[in-house]
């Protein structure tokens, strides 16, 4: 279910959508704040970095991105659009995540946000060219996993994933991960089976939504 954007996910959302900035960059200006908020009231910290270790362009194209108002445009969007940032910096962020040298800056949800922290969760993927009793399996698979409480994450492909988001999706301990943002689903052959899995479950990705 769609939650109330913070300003602490607000700020990484911002943060995390700028295109033309490296993981290790944004990563390093959330380092230098106490509270990734505090971005937008004391922007001269992250110019001052960008300027000294990348260039007095990057640091001038952040400090023009706050002034023009992005920040606000993309907290819309995103609740124009019924989607939720859950920053590293969330009580909600996945905990098997947090302490990932690497971990997404944010997650980009629709749906089910309790099944992040589901305690006991298995992972299921496989070909797209899964042989039909395989798929039969890799359904019932999931059906009873799923049935006895265990969030099954999976991809959004045909074959496998499909095989198994349709057994887990009746009982709605059903995680789908997908390979871009949100608004890059409508190309997708399986559509219709993502738009359930955000009713009955969980649908997430790191990437921001364009």
């Amino acid at each position: 279910q769609f939650q109330m954007i913070s300003d602490v996910d607000a700020a990484v959302a911002f943060l995390d959508g700028l295109v033309n900035l490296e993981y290790k960059h944004k990563a390093a200006i959330l380092e230098l704040y106490d509270n990734p908020a505090d971005i937008f009231k004391n922007k001269d910290l992250a110019v001052d970095y960008l300027e000294s270790n990348l260039s007095p362009a990057a640091a001038n194209t952040f400090s023009e991105a706050i002034n023009s108002g992005a920040p606000d445009e993309i907290t819309d969007a995103l609740e124009r659009d019924g989607i939720t940032p859950v920053s590293a910096f969330s009580g909600g962020y996945p905990s098997r995540l947090k302490y990932l040298d690497y971990k997404p800056l944010c997650l980009y949800a629709k749906g089910d946000l309790s099944l992040l922290n589901s305690e006991k969760t298995v992972g299921i993927v496989g070909s797209r060219k899964t042989l039909p009793e395989y798929a039969a399996l890799t359904k019932s698979v999931a059906a009873s996993l799923s049935g006895a409480g265990v969030t099954v994450v999976t991809g959004v492909a045909f074959g496998a994933d499909k095989a198994a988001i349709t057994g887990a999706l009746n009982s709605g301990k059903i995680i789908c991960v997908t390979a871009g943002g949100f608004n890059y689903l409508k190309s997708e052959a399986n559509r219709g089976l993502i738009e359930k899995v955000i009713k009955n479950g969980l649908c997430i990705t790191e990437y921001p939504p364009s």
